[in-house]
């Protein structure tokens, strides 16, 4: 239903087909680009309920780039209704990214380190620190280079140590844009280090794409791309777990 929408106009009594714009609009820009608008109306609670102003999901009648997102009408005395419209969006061009990076550790296999053979354990040869390497079929101690590790001996200053905190770091990528993230490379590695991330990618160490949360702000998706840098000796294994986006 079209009605006229008058602007910051109070009468002792509204006509029927007049939907009147309060002056208390509030207008939110965000970080990211996004932006929400608030307004009220006044007028009859039919013509409220069927006004253009109130047609969820279309373009705000002021501001066409931002949609009509929620709308709450209340009825008052004599017929008179209070309209809440909120609209979503955004009005001016979107900006660049955010880029934020945080240290995390994560609990890793001892025999991943990147000092097993040289500090840590050594190898079936040339035992460190206690280490005992077993024939992987007769369960006995071997120096072939066959064996595999089982444990430290009693009294070995890593007995018992199963695992260690590897540092690595959690990059995110924060933004907004008018399509919906590619989740296609979700939990592979990456060739390189993530856009816009300015350090260096230690030895040994490879880039994890976590994935991307995004909710829809009106017509705009507002994304969080996270990654991981995570390490360990074993990066061929690690190709062939996760492969490569």
């Amino acid at each position: 239903m079209s009605v006229a929408v008058t602007p910051y106009t109070t009468f002792p009594e509204i006509p029927k087909g007049v939907v009147i714009r309060q002056p208390n609009s509030q207008f939110t820009t965000n970080r990211d680009g996004t932006c929400t608008l608030t307004e009220s109306y006044i007028g009859n609670f039919v013509d409220l309920a069927t006004s253009q102003v109130s047609a969820q999901g279309s373009n705000n009648v002021e501001f066409p780039t931002l949609v009509v997102w929620s709308v709450k009408v209340t009825q008052g005395k004599a017929g008179i209704g209070t309209l809440t419209v909120e609209s979503r969006g955004a009005v001016n061009a979107l900006p660049p990214p955010d880029y934020c990076t945080r240290k995390s550790t994560s609990d890793e296999p001892i025999s991943t380190h990147p000092l097993w053979t040289t500090k840590i354990a050594g190898t079936p040869a040339a035992p460190l620190n206690g280490a005992i390497f077993v024939d992987p079929t007769t369960g006995l101690i071997s120096t072939a280079s066959t064996a595999i590790f089982k444990d430290f001996t009693t009294g070995s200053i890593f007995e018992g140590v199963q695992s260690y905190l590897c540092a690595g770091l959690t990059y995110t990528i924060s933004y907004a844009d008018y399509n919906a993230p590619d989740q296609s490379g979700v939990g592979q590695l990456l060739s390189g280090a993530p856009e816009g991330f300015q350090g260096d990618t230690p030895p040994n160490t490879f880039w994890f794409y976590s994935g991307a949360e995004s909710d829809l702000h009106g017509n705009i998706y507002r994304i969080q791309e996270t990654y991981l840098l995570t390490g360990g000796v074993n990066t061929q294994a690690s190709q062939i777990l996760y492969g490569s986006s």
